[in-house]
């Protein structure tokens, strides 16, 4: 990162660094991020003289602001660029730093200034391709200066010098086919020599077990229950070892299977049952399938995420809106539920990742320990946004009968303890330790303000 190259004082790399981020942040249509980090970039190379990193800075913002028509700032950031590119002698980037500011003058319609910096660029020139591309330039600059003479001679030199490239790639590609077919013939004839070799060494194999069976019979049975022993004895130790990898394992699937287990929720997935039992008993065969459907899809869902160590924001989103629908189903839609995700983050949901079912216990503790108390309507809120550059903020917020409140009822009817909560909190102790950036989860208990109800914020990490 950053700061450990400067802490090393790896300047070079600190700037380079500065300039990737700006690029990136253009590549995902983030124009202000990235103009800020290619300033940055260019600011540390002056301060450290690093002139190369500044010189590519200056090219990528010319060509920025080229493509968006604002040709004074590419002026001004080619001109940059190509005095760097003459000072570090990076004979490319001078040739298209000129033929930039060709382009730009062009556009510009003053051809005399375009003119100049193309034939600058045609006389650098020493690969088919860089001169292709400047004799297109010199085409259109001609044509622009009404020089159609001119214009006409750099189109041929253009359309003679395409031609050979093209019948060179062509050549190449013909001469690549032949070695491959030269290459397919050898290897045919390689493997019918190996059949013919295998065949003549099968066949002496043949004779000599035949010799050998017609004068050694004695030395058969006799080498036969030496390997008897042997083999007996080879068995054993094979069987202890095969027993000891299968106790093993069957250890391993154990302990996988209660953790998976542990990790479904059994009272939701009774309750769930008993919905399902009691949509049947009423004839509304619609809802029971509905239901049904939903809670095979969820617990799908659930067993392929506790097999992974992290998921998609969107495959947890996912898993967490069939929860709440099917927690809304069961309970006779005795609340609401809204899951409200910002644009920044809805436009790049796979690009988060999470600890799968990290989410669930806080939006189950929600449903059955605040909503479901309720005599009224319950409202259930799940917002996403980010916060700064380094963290997400995920809120859970209902409308239930408050944290405190919702403690004392659980302990005064004895119920047990959540599993899902301990289990929830040992994972985050555990990615805490292993990450620089932790998992922070805070509780409000709205009810002790004048309000309804309990917050959960959970703060992510956007980059562990």
């Amino acid at each position: 990162s950053y700061e450990i190259a400067i802490k090393h004082e790896d300047y070079f790399n600190a700037a380079n660094l500065m300039i990737c981020l700006g690029a990136q942040f253009f590549e995902i249509g983030d124009t202000v991020q990235g103009i800020e980090y290619m300033n940055k970039g260019i600011a540390h190379s002056i301060k450290h003289n690093i002139p190369y990193v500044q010189a590519s800075a200056n090219a990528y913002l010319a060509n920025y602001y080229g493509k968006k028509n604002e040709l004074d700032s590419a002026i001004l950031f080619y001109d940059q660029a190509l005095v760097l590119m003459r000072k570090i002698g990076d004979r490319q980037g001078e040739i298209k730093s000129l033929k930039g500011l060709a382009n730009v003058y062009h556009n510009k319609k003053q051809y005399k200034q375009a003119l100049r910096y193309a034939k600058e660029a045609e006389v650098l020139c020493i690969d088919s391709i860089s001169t292709l591309r400047i004799q297109e330039a010199l085409y259109n600059i001609y044509k622009g200066l009404g020089d159609y003479k001119k214009a006409m001679d750099y189109h041929e030199k253009w359309s003679t010098l395409n031609l050979a490239i093209i019948n060179n790639e062509n050549k190449i590609a013909l001469a690549e086919a032949h070695l491959m077919m030269e290459h397919n013939k050898e290897k045919r004839l390689l493997k019918q020599e190996k059949a013919l070799l295998q065949l003549k060494v099968k066949h002496q194999k043949q004779e000599q077990r035949l010799t050998l069976s017609v004068i050694g019979v004695s030395i058969v049975l006799l080498s036969f229950l030496v390997y008897s022993i042997i083999r007996r004895k080879r068995n054993l130790q094979q069987f202890e070892f095969e027993k000891r990898i299968i106790n093993t394992n069957l250890d391993k699937l154990k302990l996988e299977q209660r953790l998976l287990l542990t990790q479904m929720n059994p009272h939701f997935m009774f309750n769930a049952l008993n919905s399902i039992s009691a949509f049947i008993s009423k004839n509304n065969t619609v809802e029971a399938r509905y239901f049904l459907a939903k809670f095979a899809k969820i617990m799908r869902q659930i067993l392929d995420a506790s097999r992974k160590t992290s998921i998609t924001l969107e495959d947890e989103l996912s898993i967490l809106e069939n929860y709440v629908q099917l927690e809304c189903l069961r309970s006779g839609k005795r609340f609401e539920y809204q899951i409200n995700v910002s644009t920044p983050i809805k436009n790049s949901l796979e690009q988060f990742s999470i600890p799968p079912m990290l989410l669930q216990p806080f939006v189950e503790n929600a449903i059955k320990h605040g909503l479901d108390n309720l005599d009224s309507k319950g409202h259930l809120s799940i917002n996403l946004k980010t916060v700064d550059q380094n963290y997400l903020c995920i809120e859970i917020i209902d409308n239930g009968i408050g944290f405190e409140k919702a403690k004392e009822l659980k302990e005064k009817l004895k119920l047990h303890k959540s599993v899902a909560m301990e289990i929830t909190k040992d994972r985050l102790e555990g990615y805490n330790r292993n990450h620089r950036l932790p998992i922070e989860i805070m509780i409000d208990d709205l009810t002790l303000r004048n309000s309804k109800g309990t917050k959960v914020i959970v703060m992510l990490p956007i980059a562990a």
